[in-house]
């Protein structure tokens, strides 16, 4: 606010108006001291006299304010830069959670990565495992992955041994370690297993001739 110019609209409105600063006093139950010191900007009208005094001179609160007469457009331009201005911090607001909303993804990919992938690449590309993984039932105790590799939960898997007697003709012996020795009076094959990702077992049948015993 402006006094100098509230007073000049004030002394401008009473003349306008054909008051003197008493008449103008007497009607806002002041002194004309008072509207003398507002007309020179030495001081402003109290907050309860800004209706009052807008009311009797003619004009609007904002107009007394802003020491001129404020047109409707002025008015509609003030409030639109008010809301653009709003706006535009909503915008910065929603741009500042975004970003920091994608820094915690990026953040929680690059943990689980550096947590897990010694696990999920253990085998090189993890999706023909992990497809097959996810066949996995009741049911069907394995899945085949690839030529002579199968995937099945972790621990013994009685119908991949089934398979691999009656397929080779042979019969389970001894285990040794993380491989499993099958044999018959002229031929043997180990059957090796390897944890998957703390899940799953992968189990490797040779494919290549059988060997003969020593």
């Amino acid at each position: 606010m402006d006094n100098t110019k509230t007073g000049a609209l004030i002394a401008a409105r009473r003349r306008t108006l054909g008051l003197t600063q008493d008449e103008l006093a007497e009607q806002l139950h002041v002194t004309g001291k008072a509207v003398s010191k507002w007309e020179r900007g030495l001081s402003f009208p109290g907050v309860d006299l800004l209706i009052p005094l807008a009311d009797t001179l003619g004009v609007t609160v904002m107009d007394l304010l802003a020491g001129e007469i404020v047109e409707p457009p002025q008015v509609e331009a003030v409030v639109i830069d008010t809301l653009t201005a709003a706006e535009r911090t909503r915008q910065r607001s929603r741009i500042v959670i975004g970003l920091a909303a994608m820094a915690a993804v990026a953040l929680l990919f690059i943990h689980i990565f550096v947590s897990y992938a010694p696990a999920i690449f253990q085998r090189g590309n993890p999706l023909p495992y992990l497809t097959a993984a996810a066949r996995l039932s009741d049911e069907q105790t394995y899945i085949e992955v690839m030529p002579g590799t199968y995937i099945a939960r972790r621990g013994d898997c009685p119908a991949l041994f089934a398979m691999v007697e009656e397929k080779w003709d042979v019969s389970f012996v001894e285990q040794a370690g993380s491989g499993y020795l099958f044999a018959n009076d002229v031929t043997r094959l180990t059957l090796s297993s390897e944890i998957y990702w703390g899940k799953y077992t992968v189990w490797t049948v040779p494919t290549h001739t059988l060997e003969s015993p020593n």
